[in-house]
Order: structure tokens, then sequence, then C-alpha cells
């Protein structure tokens, strides 16, 4: 007799995948999460999507290859790919990766366009956690995620992370 085991990843995307489902019938299994429990699976599928990334040399090769910023305090390097900045917001497309002054990496960052004086910030993650920043220097909406190695003390979607001298 053969025994079905499911691990908890595959267990997440079957949740997923029925928490999104536009088709219903009698059978369906409705499950109801809470957006703190949706956030949670939305970073893990950040993490996952953003893994081959985490290395500096991979990240160059993926096209994050211009630094925007140098190394800032509190910020780290920023490293931008041009070739997925659209525009809108790709959960699993962040347009920057963040690395330390080691070039260890910290966490990703979304850059949207600022496309009108009164325009809101961008829809992103699930909840009001994600506090989008303007910046009206460079006419960007920005969201950092702080998922790397060292928690923020700050918070996961602080503009800055104390963590980095």
């Amino acid at each position: 007799m053969k025994k079905l085991i499911l691990t908890v990843p595959f267990m997440a995307l079957i949740i997923i995948f029925n928490a999104c489902s536009n088709d219903s019938n009698d059978n369906d299994i409705k499950i109801d999460l809470s957006d703190e429990e949706i956030l949670k699976l939305e970073i893990d599928k950040l993490k996952v999507a953003i893994a081959p990334y985490t290395n500096l040399d991979d990240a160059l090769a993926a096209g994050y290859d211009v630094d925007l910023t140098g190394y800032i305090s509190q910020a780290g390097h920023h490293y931008f790919n041009t070739s997925i900045s659209n525009g809108n917001f790709k959960l699993e497309k962040p347009e920057v990766i963040l690395f330390d002054q080691d070039m260890v990496f910290v966490g990703v960052e979304y850059l949207i366009p600022i496309t009108s004086a009164n325009e809101p910030a961008p829809e992103g993650f699930t909840g009001s956690m994600d506090v989008w920043h303007k910046v009206s220097t460079e006419n960007f909406w920005q969201l950092h995620v702080w998922i790397g190695i060292d928690p923020n003390p700050n918070g996961m979607f602080a503009t800055t992370n104390p963590n980095l001298p």
C-alpha cells in the first residue's frame, strides 16, 4: 500500500489554489485565511522566487546589475534589474535586490513609477503592513522587504534597517 505524504509547502500550494479558485461547486474545500496568513504565504512565495538571486554573482547574472546607490547606511546596496521594471507590482519580481556592506543578501525593494501627483500608493502585499514610501526626487513609490538573514528591528517593510551600519 502506498502512502501519500504531503509536505508543508505542497499543502500551502493547495490552500492557495483553493482560496484563489474562481470555480465553485458543492465539493470545493473552502478555507478562509486571515490577512496575516495570506501575507505569510506571500512572503514565502517571494523567498522562493528570489532564492536564486541571493548571491551577488547570481543576481548580477540574472540582470540585477545596476548598483543604484552604492552602499547606504541602514539601506545597503540596491541592485536594480532594468528588464523587469514595468510599473506594476509583481510579487515574485522585485525590481531591486538589497545587499549589506559585505554583499550578503538582506532583502528586496519594489519600485513603481509615480505617474501623477495625486496617485495613491500601489497595491502590494495583503493587509496594511506594507507601507509604500514616495521618493519624490526620483518620482517613484518604493517598498522595502527585509527578508534576509536578520529580522529588521524596525519591521519587515520599514524603509531603513538599523542592522546595516
